[in-house]
């Protein structure tokens, strides 16, 4: 499916949802076609409910959409 992907994704892991998971996240980030980033949030499991992994998350998502908006000159 990733492969089918033409559009700029943002692919976001949690540090504590495990190896497979992360292997998993890895290897669709390297299957999609375009443009894609790949990012793991440290201390935060699946559900980012830890102190500040929501946070982050919200973060990362806000920087990466500035970027691809300004990389467009929109």
């Amino acid at each position: 499916m990733a492969k089918n992907f033409n559009v700029d994704t943002l692919v976001i892991n949690a540090s504590n949802s495990g190896k497979a998971m992360e292997r998993f996240g890895k290897d669709y980030a390297n299957n999609i076609s375009a443009e894609t980033e790949y990012i793991v949030i440290p201390d935060a499991s699946h559900s980012f409910t830890e102190d500040g992994a929501m946070e982050r998350l919200y973060e990362v998502t806000a920087r990466w959409i500035k970027e691809r908006k300004a990389k467009k000159g929109n």
